[in-house]
């Protein structure tokens, strides 16, 4: 079974849209996952490797960045990824938010091998919930337990 991932999102939970090819049925499907408990620790480092690529294309090297999310939205013979992200601050009553876009296929992007790698590792571990059952919050079930 093949699959793409057009949302995943860790912020609250996991929240995940992806089209899934069943080869043996000859169809392809649509899926949306949702989830309130916080991803693993394994989750959230995978998600925070488009940090590098926030901080590549602004040109700029962010303290307390975390990487809340990515989209991807085919566009003609090429796709567009968007990364959103947040600058976790103290002292403000909300954080500043990111929005970083990078045209796969049309724009010239000197990483875009690393981001595509990227991006199949964070599918890789939302796979893990989806489709293998993945506990979410499981070290706060240990302890609770």
């Amino acid at each position: 079974m093949e699959q793409k991932f057009y949302h995943i999102s860790i912020k609250g939970g996991l929240r995940a849209d992806a089209e899934l090819y069943n080869d043996q049925k000859d169809d392809t499907f649509r899926i949306s996952y949702h989830n309130d408990c916080p991803v693993h620790e394994e989750f959230d480092m995978a998600m925070q490797n488009f940090a590098f690529h926030v901080e590549e294309v602004t040109g700029m090297k962010y303290k307390n960045l975390h990487i809340d999310s990515f989209l991807r939205v085919p566009s003609g013979d090429s796709e567009l990824i968007t990364i959103y992200a947040h600058l976790a601050t103290r002292g403000y009553a909300s954080p500043t938010n990111l929005a970083v876009r990078i045209h796969l296929g049309r724009d010239e992007y000197p990483w875009a091998e690393r981001l595509t790698e990227d991006i199949l590792l964070c599918e890789v571990e939302a796979l893990k919930y989806i489709k293998k059952g993945k506990r979410l919050g499981m070290e706060e079930f240990l302890i609770a337990a």
